[in-house]
């Protein structure tokens, strides 16, 4: 087992001035209101009937329910 501390210090790293300028972008994703309501609906009937969701029906409600947008503009999902 090797006990003596390593003898080489970390190197300190500077940011070169042409690397400091940085472009942040803020992504968005919200949910509306009612959608939880509705998952817990078609749950409920699926768990009663033993059905599955039709999926395009269920996709075309989730698109319609969640929301993006990418620095205050909307985006299509």
């Amino acid at each position: 087992m090797n006990t003596k501390p390593d003898t080489h210090p970390a190197p300190i790293l500077s940011p070169s001035p042409s690397r400091t300028a940085m472009s942040t972008d803020l992504i968005e994703f919200r949910m509306a209101w009612w959608f939880k309501l509705y998952m817990l609906g078609v749950t409920t009937m699926c768990l009663l009937t033993g059905c599955e969701p039709q999926q395009e029906k269920s996709l075309y409600w989730c698109q319609k329910a969640i929301r993006a947008s990418c620095n205050g503009k909307p985006v299509k999902i």
